[in-house]
């Protein structure tokens, strides 16, 4: 890696222009290789890194101080081999070899099955103005099969530091297929070699290092390559379910079109068992049902059932408190139902927002499915969690163009282009009520928390404070829903029961810890103590939509004695604000990507004790609007409580990067109220 470099990795000096940067990427190459030896009954993946960067401050110090890397390993037939190589060049011109083997070693195990172990090397003698030249290669071989997608690379070709030249290679068999796209300007692969294998080659230099700007998808906004390789007979490339250009192996593919995302589509229902019981289910409870609106209801609640609820106590007590639920898995039982009972419907075809636009998914892992049910109004089935609620959209979805399958019911042929509705900020609203009963004689404040969410942001905080027996009372009966002890007998049914004590006796000490956590993240103030959470709602449904729940919070820093008066941190009562440095404040190169639209709003009530005034209520009359969101507050003193209602919303999510001012008109102003304290005066 090193004695074979190019001419690019000799390069000492860096460009004047980058000589205040915390450090320049000298030289980068990326390599990758996808091969199988003659005779050989393994496929091999080859990575590899090279890097020359030159450190020019104490951050870019700290970050390049320590390496973490794969240890060699063999693996149920499965083979690793790590080669890594550092050296630092100091400016003198001295080279000194750092010795991979004094690198530690951290065990990590995913189950009985699958553990590995990761290096980690501190590279000593590197200082400010030194010049780290290293490297780190993986060679993975596996058994082959007659179809295997190697994992997508993606390269984003700006950095977090400016960099002087980059060369990204890729070698493939012939008879592979490659998937590959280049977004937002990126230059193209170049074919260096061809024959058995071919080689691919792109290169760039003079790259400007990437603002790391809140609200921002690289994927979307920076030149980006990504391409995938899958070896696969002729046979296989026909009969698993891809995007390949099945046609012409060892052929760039840069374009999905429509009727290969059709056949997908069809082609990976078709693969799917449909185990789920709810045609079953339906016709025991729904047989003289005519509504097709009430049995699309039905339908998707007894799926988000039989896919989560039904198993989740049972895999609680075995350690996995969550549970996934596969899209494809839910649309596939949905659709032969509907199909079954003659409710017409489409398939929607999307990419994630801060991948990209659906017309430029390459991947299939890029692909998200839904459905389209022809109500009136249509029903649309886009959000696949333990909590989801039909017609809601869900983050993935909401508001994005995406393509609707012509057909009704037969299969998917031919697709058309459909934007789906957007939420609003009135939509995704989290709502907090605070209840602060104020006292002066001791340091110790008890805050107490009550917390209404609605729409998408309501997913979030149910996944990390509710488990099953918040919800389980919901659907047992309707369900007729087991409990994990059910058809156990002897020694199984006496493991069982003694899992079950275990996790009841864990469990609030689980969600306490995760509440805790939620508020550390969420409210800037060192938090002494938080307990009581209780689920007043749990929000799973069209009917009662709202995610409630109430705790408390005890802190001392909210309370600062001067004299014979006393200082309260207001501002500190409403969540934690985003505080950008001074240098982001200015223009903005790329446009604004949020997940969706929301609103905060801080309903405070502090009641104050007596014998004291409040002074600087008057600060807090605040009012920031404009287009792209607002910050307001609204304050009083009457009867001894102070009331303060502070709401803050970004109506939209996206904006062109000309609104970044008035974005930051919202942040700050919420930034600078979040500092505020109001003075109590001893009358």
């Amino acid at each position: 890696m090193w004695h074979e470099a190019s001419a690019e990795f000799n390069v000492s000096e860096i460009p004047a222009k980058w000589e205040k940067e915390d450090a320049v990427i000298l030289a980068s190459q990326e390599e990758r290789a996808y091969r199988k030896p003659p005779l050989s009954s393994k496929l091999i993946e080859e990575i590899s890194i090279h890097q020359r960067i030159k450190i020019l401050s104490q951050i870019a110090l700290e970050e390049y101080g320590q390496f973490t890397f794969k240890k060699s390993s063999v693996t149920q037939g499965d083979s690793l081999e790590c080669y890594a190589g550092f050296k630092i060049i100091k400016p003198d011109g001295r080279e000194i070899i750092i010795d991979e083997k004094q690198a530690s070693e951290e065990k990590f195990e995913v189950d009985s099955k699958v553990r590995f172990t990761d290096l980690k090397l501190a590279i000593p003698n590197l200082e400010v103005g030194d010049i780290l030249d290293y490297y780190i290669y993986y060679n993975y071989k596996f058994p082959t099969f007659n179809f295997y997608s190697f994992d997508p690379a993606i390269f984003i070709l700006r950095k977090k530091y400016p960099l002087v030249y980059e060369k990204i290679q890729f070698a493939v068999l012939r008879r592979c297929y490659i998937n590959l796209k280049t977004l937002n300007g990126a230059p193209d692969f170049k074919l260096l070699k061809s024959g058995d294998v071919d080689v691919y080659e792109l290169e760039y230099s003079d790259m400007e290092k990437i603002e790391p700007f809140p609200w921002f998808y690289p994927y979307r906004s920076i030149p980006t390559v990504k391409f995938k390789v899958t070896y696969a007979s002729p046979a296989a490339a026909y009969q698993y379910p891809n995007l390949l250009d099945q046609a012409n192996p060892g052929v760039l593919n840069d374009n999905v079109n429509n009727g290969s995302l059709a056949k997908y589509i069809n082609s990976y229902m078709g693969a799917i068992p449909d185990f789920s019981g709810l045609k079953k289910y339906m016709k025991t409870n729904f047989k003289s049902e005519k509504d097709h609106s009430k049995l699309v209801k039905e339908a998707f609640y007894y799926q988000r059932h039989n896919l989560s609820v039904k198993f989740q106590e049972y895999r609680n007590i075995n350690g996995n408190n969550t549970i996934g639920i596969s899209p494809f898995y839910f649309v596939k039982g949905l659709s032969s139902y509907f199909k079954k009972a003659k409710i017409p419907y489409s398939y929607i075809v999307g990419a994630p927002k801060s991948i990209g636009i659906v017309d430029d998914i390459i991947l299939e892992e890029e692909v998200m499915i839904g459905l389209k049910v022809s109500t009136n109004p249509p029903i649309y089935i886009t959000s696949f969690t333990t909590h989801s609620i039909l017609n809601e959209l869900g983050e993935r979805f909401d508001g994005s163009e995406v393509l609707v399958s012509s057909y009704v019911n037969t299969g998917a042929s031919t697709f058309s282009k459909e934007k789906l509705p957007q939420s609003t900020a009135e939509d995704n609203v989290s709502t907090t009520f605070v209840d602060w009963p104020l006292s002066l004689s001791g340091n110790m404040q008890q805050i107490n928390i009550t917390r209404n969410v609605t729409g998408i942001p309501r997913l979030m905080d149910q996944e990390l404070l509710m488990d099953i027996y918040d919800y389980k009372h919901e659907e047992q009966e309707k369900y007729d829903l087991k409990p994990p002890t059910h058809e156990r007998t002897g020694k199984k049914l006496e493991e069982t029961r003694k899992k079950l004590k275990e996790y009841q006796e864990e469990r609030s000490k689980k969600l306490s810890e995760n509440l805790t956590t939620f508020c550390e993240v969420h409210w800037d103030v060192e938090i002494d103590t938080v307990h009581s959470l209780n689920i007043l709602e749990t929000g799973r449904s069209i009917e009662n939509p709202k995610f409630k729940y109430e705790f408390v919070i005890e802190t001392d820093e909210l309370v600062t004695k001067v004299g014979p008066n006393y200082l309260i941190s207001i501002g500190k009562l409403m969540k934690k604000q985003l505080e950008l440095e001074k240098e982001y404040e200015g223009d903005r190169e790329f446009d604004i990507y949020m997940n969706y639209p929301r609103s905060f709003i801080s309903d405070i009530s502090v009641e104050i004790p007596s014998g004291y005034d409040v002074q600087g209520i008057e600060k807090m009359s605040i009012n920031v609007e404009n287009g792209s969101g607002l910050f307001r507050i609204n304050a009083s003193f009457e009867d001894e409580v102070l009331r303060v209602r502070v709401e803050k919303s970004f109506k939209n999510d996206f904006e062109p990067a000309e609104n970044w001012n008035k974005l930051l008109d919202i942040i700050n102003a919420a930034s600078d109220f979040s500092e505020l304290k109001l003075l109590l005066k001893k009358q």
